[in-house]
C-alpha cells in the first residue's frame, strides 16, 4: 500500500547527487581530512539505507514484490538501484563460529544482513554471473537460513523457500532455476523441515511424550494386522 509513496519520493531525489555522495565516501578527497567514523560516511550512510530497503523488500510477500520487477520499476523511474552483497561470506562466518559465544553478536548482525541480501539476490537472474560465491556455496547457506528460526525470521526463511521451489510451481524465475536438480532440492527441503537451533530433546520430555497415549499397531488382535486404514488416516490428516 505504501509502495506508490516510496516511488513518488524516491522520483524527486536526483540520482546523480546518490552517485556523488557515494563517490565521495568511497574516495575522499586529498585536501579533505581523514574520517574518524567511517560509519558516518556517505557511502555507509547509503549503504544502511540500501540495507533498510532491502530488508523490507524481502519481508513483503514475493508474489507481490518480486524482487526483478521492482529493480525495473526502480530503473524506469532512473532510481539507483541497491547496493547487493555478492557473495556469502558472512554467513559461512557465522555458520562457522555460531558456538563461540564471544564472536557471536557481531557475527550474527552481518549474517542476518548478509540472508536478506542473499534472499533478493536469488530474485534477480541477470546478476548470476557476477557472483562472487559458487552455486553450492549460495544453496549452502540458504539451506542454513532455513533452519536456524532463532536466528533468521520468517519473512526470509520464507522467501528463500518460495525462491527455490519455484519451479515446482512452474515459475523458474529465480537465479539458480537452471542449475539446482532434485537431490539438491529435496536436500534443501529436507533442511526446512526441521529447525536446527533449536536443541535435542531431552530424555524427560520423551518420557512425557511416551506416555501420551498407548503404543500403535501393537497387540496379536485383527486390527493391528490389518494397517490400510490407519495409513489412510495418517495420509488424510497431513
Amino acid at each position: 500500500a505504501h509502495w506508490p509513496l516510496f516511488v513518488a519520493f524516491v522520483a524527486t531525489q536526483s540520482s546523480e547527487s546518490r552517485k556523488d555522495l557515494r563517490s565521495a565516501g568511497s574516495q575522499p578527497s586529498q585536501h579533505s581530512q581523514p574520517v574518524k567514523d567511517p560509519a558516518r560516511s556517505p557511502a555507509q550512510l547509503w549503504q544502511t539505507v540500501d540495507d533498510i530497503f532491502i530488508s523490507w523488500l524481502v519481508q513483503q510477500g514475493p508474489a507481490l514484490l518480486f524482487g526483478e520487477t521492482v529493480m525495473q520499476e526502480m530503473d524506469f523511474y532512473e532510481v539507483a538501484r541497491p547496493v547487493l552483497c555478492k557473495n556469502v561470506r558472512a554467513l559461512q562466518a557465522w555458520q562457522e563460529s555460531k558456538h563461540i559465544p564471544a564472536a557471536l553478536p557481531q557475527l550474527k548482525q552481518r549474517a542476518q544482513r548478509c540472508a536478506h541480501h542473499l534472499a533478493l539476490l536469488l530474485e534477480l537472474p541477470l546478476l548470476r554471473p557476477g557472483w562472487e560465491s559458487s552455486t553450492e556455496e549460495v544453496l549452502e547457506m540458504a539451506r542454513v537460513v532455513v533452519a536456524h528460526p532463532q536466528t533468521f525470521n520468517s519473512g526470509v526463511r520464507r522467501r528463500i523457500t518460495w525462491q527455490l521451489e519455484g519451479h515446482l510451481r512452474g515459475e523458474a524465475k529465480h537465479a539458480l532455476a537452471y542449475e539446482v536438480d532434485e537431490a539438491q532440492l529435496h536436500k534443501f527441503l529436507s533442511h526446512g523441515a526441521a529447525p536446527r537451533d533449536s536443541g535435542r530433546v531431552g530424555p524427560i520430555s520423551l518420557g512425557a511424550l511416551r506416555d501420551l497415549g498407548p503404543p500403535w499397531l501393537v497387540g496379536r488382535k485383527s486390527q493391528f494386522s490389518i494397517t490400510e486404514p490407519w495409513v489412510e488416516r495418517t495420509l488424510a490428516a497431513r
